[in-house]
């Protein structure tokens, strides 16, 4: 999960390389959001997490990827967030199961 969440602030750094259209307030809430997502996953934490947050995460990475034509960097960036999302509910699943 770690990986995926890496992957998708890189990627979020990279666009301000090149000529993507993106406002720079709402990467920043992004990261901020992730960073605190991935102390949640190193604390063990996934609970933590807001789902609500993690919601308008999904939402700004989408407007950025339709507003960029879904080019290459921004379909990365929202494939990586949906991979995190896949392992996230797996785990929170898994979890749940094994309280039960």
């Amino acid at each position: 999960m770690l990986e995926h969440l890496n992957n998708i602030i890189i990627g979020l750094d990279k666009l301000s390389s090149y000529n993507y259209k993106f406002n720079q307030k709402d990467v920043d809430e992004l990261k901020k959001s992730l960073i605190g997502f991935k102390c949640e996953v190193l604390k063990n934490n996934l609970n933590n997490i807001s789902l609500l947050e993690l919601k308008n995460v999904s939402n700004l990475i989408y407007e950025i990827n339709y507003e960029n034509l879904f080019s290459e960097l921004t379909d990365y960036i929202s494939n990586e967030l949906y991979a995190f999302e896949f392992l996230l509910q797996e785990k929170l699943k898994k979890d749940s199961y094994n309280k039960n």
